[in-house]
């Protein structure tokens, strides 16, 4: 992956250059999802796009840079929805339980579970990859949860706020997909995704309104 003591800047572009560097990363991300990391090439990347590998170097650097690049826009796309349920001001438990069910959605998405498995796949060859999924994905996702839960358990400490964050997210996935990621199951039920999020929202208002667990 790209090293962060070369830091690469890609040339500015005019309209027609941006249009093609958006087709180069429509492309990267169809490819990447579909073969993997190891499997995919730039020609044939190339090749669907449109466009040159000049291009693909110009703007991207490398191979790996473009993966990167991709891997920050669906880690955005994904997120986006999480955020937006979190900015509505609402009754905690109606947001926790929409936020829940969005999220839930998302990770059960096609993209989402191919980009997991890449990453899950690749991660140890190149370690870069789980830094950009985790740190672009997971942990935006545990902050915005994090700020959401100072207004409903003032008082406590980011730690405890952060780690009910985690966990309430863990209880979210249930089993359900990690048997999608391993290719045994099919996509979870309704009932089961309903009670993941009745069993997760209860138990993180409970964390919020119990003095006890405030210190745990």
């Amino acid at each position: 992956m790209s090293q962060p003591d070369q830091e690469f800047k890609p040339k500015p572009m005019q309209r027609r250059g941006a249009a093609r560097r958006r087709a180069m990363l429509d492309a990267a991300a169809a490819i990447f999802l579909e073969k993997g990391y190891e499997r995919s090439s730039v020609a044939e990347i190339v090749a669907r796009a449109g466009g040159s590998k000049s291009l693909l170097y110009e703007q991207f650097k490398d191979k790996a840079g473009l993966f990167e690049a991709m891997m920050v826009e669906r880690c955005a796309e994904i997120l986006e929805p999480l955020k937006r349920e979190m900015g509505e001001a609402d009754d905690p438990c109606r947001t926790l339980t929409r936020l829940g069910r969005q999220f839930v959605r998302v990770l059960a998405s096609d993209d989402a579970i191919a980009l997991q498995r890449i990453v899950y796949s690749e991660g140890a060859r190149n370690p870069d990859i789980a830094d950009i999924f985790f740190g672009k994905g997971h942990e935006i996702a545990y902050d915005k949860l994090t700020d959401f839960l100072s207004e409903l358990a003032p008082g406590t400490t980011d730690e405890i706020r952060r780690r009910w964050a985690i966990l309430f997210f863990a209880m979210l996935q249930g089993d359900a997909t990690q048997r999608i990621l391993a290719g045994v199951s099919d996509q979870p039920t309704q009932k089961e995704i309903d009670g993941y999020i009745d069993n997760a929202v209860t138990w993180l208002v409970g964390c919020a309104d119990s003095p006890a667990s405030r210190n745990t």
